[in-house]
């Protein structure tokens, strides 16, 4: 197995894998009696056929896959012990070259991340004010005369908190990999699934009540997906910056917001 490393950034990075003829053939042997277990051929009890046999029932496509997945694993291992990566997602795989069998491995790790707390603490303050400037005018207009405590400035939790996240959001620096990124749209859009199951109705039924295509609604997700990124890793940074020692994530966000915005 020859290794062959390339950084792409801060915290992608590519290794180029080239297996020798022997060790792709012997992967390829393996694999094909494993799926032999489950193939029928006319004649043979199912498992007992010829490998050659049961090779003619599987296109080579599938057989290339299931070798390259055989493989994988070691090869990461590989990659991992002798050059110190340490990806945060499973690594991505390219097959680049079938002979001899060649394979791109893009490791993505943790990313260099700045967070302004200055800045969080400046845009926090800054909503809030335009917050009880709003509610003073509603007040003065005679609106939600019985809402009073509830417009003073909107001073609750749950608005506290979310305009927190806005502003790490928008104070975080961070290069994000695409990996990543499509990997939390994916989450997403699984969690958005099993979301419409609860009311009885699935992606597609929901897709065509809204007119959106699926392409375009994975597109949209990105934005979003990005930013929670951006939150996720801000807050990582700023624990570990603050030396926060809390398990309980809904205690660790409240010493997190009274640390930062004082």
């Amino acid at each position: 197995m020859n290794i062959t490393i390339k950084k792409l950034s801060a915290s992608r990075t590519q290794a180029t894998v080239t297996f020798e003829e022997d060790v792709y053939k012997k992967a390829e042997s393996e694999v094909m009696e494993a799926l032999a277990k489950s193939i029928d051929v006319k004649g043979f009890r199912k498992g007992n056929a010829p490998v050659d046999m049961v090779k003619e029932k599987i296109s080579e496509d599938k057989i290339l896959e299931e070798t390259v997945q055989h493989l994988v694993p070691g090869a990461l291992q590989e990659v991992i012990k002798k050059e110190d990566v340490k990806p945060i997602i499973r690594p991505r795989v390219e097959v680049t070259s079938t002979s001899p069998l060649t394979l791109n491995l893009i490791f993505v790790e943790n990313p260099n991340v700045k967070v302004d707390e200055k800045g969080i603490k400046k845009d926090v303050k800054k909503a809030q004010k335009e917050a009880d400037k709003e509610a003073d005018k509603k007040e003065k207009e005679g609106e939600n005369k019985d809402k009073k405590e509830e417009n003073e400035g909107k001073k609750d939790e749950t608005w506290t908190e979310e305009k927190f996240f806005e502003a790490l959001a928008s104070n975080t620096k961070v290069e994000i990999a695409e990996e990543l990124v499509e990997e939390e749209v994916r989450a997403m859009l699984e969690a958005h699934i099993q979301y419409l199951e609860q009311f009885g109705m699935d992606l597609e039924k929901y897709l065509e009540q809204t007119g959106k295509s699926l392409p375009d609604f994975v597109k949209s997700l990105k934005p979003k997906a990005e930013n929670r990124l951006k939150v996720r890793f801000g807050v990582m940074t700023l624990v570990e910056k603050l030396e926060i020692k809390e398990n309980d994530p809904e205690k660790l966000i409240g010493i997190l917001k009274e640390k930062v915005l004082g």
